[in-house]
């Protein structure tokens, strides 16, 4: 006996349908309309659920793409800017010349697609999500504001390099020097009054002497005193019929006498500062960079481009440490830097002329017009040597008066707080500290010998207080603009960095160190095909993700 479960019914040689063989039980089984539809039913919400938790995937796959791609674009950092200058940013040309943004932009959207369905040619993954756009809606450059960013960024790389005890006693000395004034023109002033005074001591001299020859043929003519031995007693007496006192008459010889043999500080004064300044402050022995940076096309010369973002501003640490920065990463008369465009990129800085040696001598100069102006305050503190530039003046002027020995006792104090301030110069090439205002013990020149003291040999001496050249530079790196720290860091950086092969183009400003991108992804449903009365076509979901990204800490 043979039992089948929904057979075929058997067909003769005809093909037609025949009778079941004896001895067989045949079974025939079927579903109900209400079981079909149940079925259809459950399989409906299994769909739609399982649609659900896709589309709740694609959500975070979207956050995740979308991460995932802004990082890769801002990966693409130009690596030797990292690498030596420790400064992030990113090509917004990818090498070319479209200033848009738009390479950059399809850098990333073809990144995404790559990651939003990476097996869509073969077919293996259910969440096929497809990356439509990609857009650069705000970028900021380098460049941007003076360079602000670029100097956040400096100040970023130059605090993981300086210890917090070190900072904060650069910091004090920089605000104990903040007060020196800039005096170089007041010392010069004091020095043209009193050549001119001395001018006219000359040309008071030269009229009582004609006025004494004239009274003197005059006498001869009426009287028959001898002219010469009449003039003679009068300028004795101190020059147009003066008068004097045996007391003045000593007086004024002693002084005479005091005075011979040393020269007129004023003229000889002048005559130093007419010289280069890095002929008097150098030993002979000490060679100085003769790098230069070529002129055409600077980043702080040309028209640049700009960005549309804002960074904010540096705050006083911030300038301390570009200052740090600037010292390890461009160099200094100290630490020359030996690969660099320049070799002294800190006197760069504050001079921006195109050669390290100008820069140098410019950079002394505005340091020397803070010593001069430091001694000068000192020496007027000094009651010892204002007397002592009082008598030479009396002596210089011919005992003419205060009117002319007043301009010409403080052009000696100018000339002699220069002769004073070279020599503090020399000690802070040197290495050592100067005291900011010095006390009598610690002045080195003396009025008597000026010419000696300028010897190449001569300096001040070295001290435990005060400040040094470092220090000095810091201050006057309080005195630029954030435009000129900033562009001209990039001038030297961009020259450097055009040195390399396949870098000749780079230009810094179009480095982005920010920027704010756009994304539009779009996906169809999978598993809703299966679902009765809805379609399973066409793009149903759409998705826009904003991603912000910047190497600067806010």
């Amino acid at each position: 006996m043979q039992t089948v479960f929904n057979p075929d019914r058997p067909k003769d040689s005809a093909g037609r349908a025949g009778a079941f063989p004896k001895g067989t039980t045949v079974f025939f089984g079927g579903t109900t309309v209400f079981f079909c539809l149940t079925l259809i039913s459950l399989m409906a919400v299994f769909f739609t659920l399982a649609e659900g938790i896709r589309v709740l995937a694609l959500n975070r796959s979207c956050d995740r793409i979308t991460e995932n791609s802004t990082n890769a674009v801002f990966s693409r950092f130009v690596d030797c800017l990292w690498t030596d200058y420790g400064i992030l940013g990113v090509d917004l040309t990818c090498a070319g010349q479209d200033t848009s943004g738009q390479m950059l932009a399809d850098y990333g959207l073809s990144y995404a697609q790559q990651s939003g369905n990476p097996g869509k040619d073969i077919g293996v993954t259910y969440l096929r999500l497809n990356a439509d756009s990609c857009q650069i809606r705000s970028y900021g450059l380098l460049t941007d504001q003076g360079g602000t960013p670029f100097l956040r960024m400096a100040a970023e790389t130059a605090l993981e390099d300086i210890p917090e005890e070190l900072l904060q006693k650069k910091t004090e000395e920089i605000q104990e020097g903040q007060e020196i004034s800039d005096s170089s023109e007041s010392i010069d002033q004091l020095l043209d009054n009193g050549d001119q005074a001395l001018k006219n001591v000359k040309k008071q001299e030269e009229k009582k002497q004609q006025e004494a020859k004239a009274a003197a043929n005059t006498a001869a003519n009426t009287a028959g005193i001898n002219a010469s031995a009449h003039s003679g007693a009068v300028i004795e007496a101190g020059g147009a019929g003066e008068e004097l006192t045996p007391q003045e008459k000593a007086r004024r010889e002693a002084e005479t006498k005091k005075w011979e043999g040393v020269s007129n500080p004023i003229p000889m004064v002048r005559e130093w500062k007419s010289k280069d300044i890095l002929e008097l402050l150098l030993p002979q022995d000490c060679q100085v960079s003769e790098k230069t940076l070529g002129v055409e096309d600077l980043v702080s010369k040309r028209h640049l481009n700009q960005g549309n973002k804002t960074a904010a501003g540096l705050s006083p640490v911030d300038r301390i440490l570009c200052q740090q920065y600037a010292k390890s990463h461009l160099g200094w008369f100290m630490e020359p830097l030996e690969s660099g465009s320049l070799a002294y990129g800190s006197e760069y800085l504050i001079a921006g002329k195109n050669s390290d040696r100008e820069n140098l001598k410019a950079t002394a100069l505005r340091i020397l017009a803070m010593r001069e102006g430091q001694n000068l305050i000192s020496i007027m503190k000094d009651e010892e040597k204002k007397n002592l530039a009082r008598s030479f003046a009396s002596v210089l002027s011919a005992f003419s008066g205060e009117a002319l020995e007043l301009p010409i006792e403080l052009a000696i104090l100018a000339a002699w707080a220069f002769v004073e301030s070279v020599l503090d110069l020399r000690a802070l090439f040197a290495g050592e500290k100067v005291p900011i205002v010095k006390s009598k013990e610690e002045w080195k020149s003396s009025l008597e010998n000026l010419g000696k003291s300028m010897a190449k040999e001569e300096k001040s001496n070295g001290s435990d207080h005060g400040l040094n050249y470092e220090a000095y530079l810091g201050i006057l790196f309080l005195t630029l603009t954030t435009e000129k720290m900033g562009l001209r860091s990039l001038d030297l950086i961009e020259a450097d960095i055009r040195t390399r092969q396949g870098y000749e183009s780079i230009r810094m400003d179009r480095l982005v160190y920010s920027a704010d991108l756009e994304w539009e992804y779009h996906a169809s449903p999978v598993f809703l095909s299966f679902v009765p009365n809805i379609s399973g076509g066409g793009d149903l979901y759409d998705y826009k993700r904003q991603k912000s990204f910047s190497y600067l800490k806010e």
